[in-house]
């Protein structure tokens, strides 16, 4: 393989839910439902059960990052509240722990970075931070902004 030349590979991370972010697949989708039950504690930008994760310089291998994660909370607040399917319930569980997952650590120690690490929520780079970073005020007052493709 030359050095120009570009290979796929298959990664679980937060590009596996953009369809459910983008509304691009239905609620009761066998893909949803695998998707939720991987970002119990928060979306990551590649999944704890990857050999990757953490690995190397570790930007794209594992950080949490708040925009991604607004994203993926206006998608469950729109599943739980608005949806009819077999999901609902999931995804008004994972919403909530997320949600709640995020306002604490927000409220515990309010450091706007970049990026967090995904086991403690620790702030990573990019301090101060207030771009992206400042979406935790809209979480926390439940504001989304749905993008579904209808």
């Amino acid at each position: 393989m030359s050095d120009r030349e570009s290979i796929f590979v298959l990664r679980r991370g937060y590009v596996s839910l953009f369809p459910l972010i983008l509304g691009l697949v239905g609620v009761g989708a066998p893909q949803v439902g695998s998707g939720l039950e991987m970002i119990r504690f928060g979306i990551a930008s590649l999944s704890q059960d990857d050999p990757l994760f953490g690995t190397g310089e570790n930007y794209w291998r594992g950080a949490l990052w708040i925009n991604i994660n607004y994203l993926l909370l206006g998608a469950l607040h729109e599943i739980h509240m608005v949806r009819e399917g077999s999901y609902q319930q999931l995804a008004l569980e994972i919403y909530a722990e997320l949600r709640n997952n995020i306002i604490k650590r927000f409220t515990r120690k309010p450091v706007f970075c970049g990026r967090y690490s995904p086991g403690g929520g620790k702030g990573l780079r990019s301090h101060p931070f207030t771009g992206w970073t400042a979406l935790v005020v809209l979480i926390m007052a439940e504001q989304y902004h749905h993008l579904a493709l209808q």
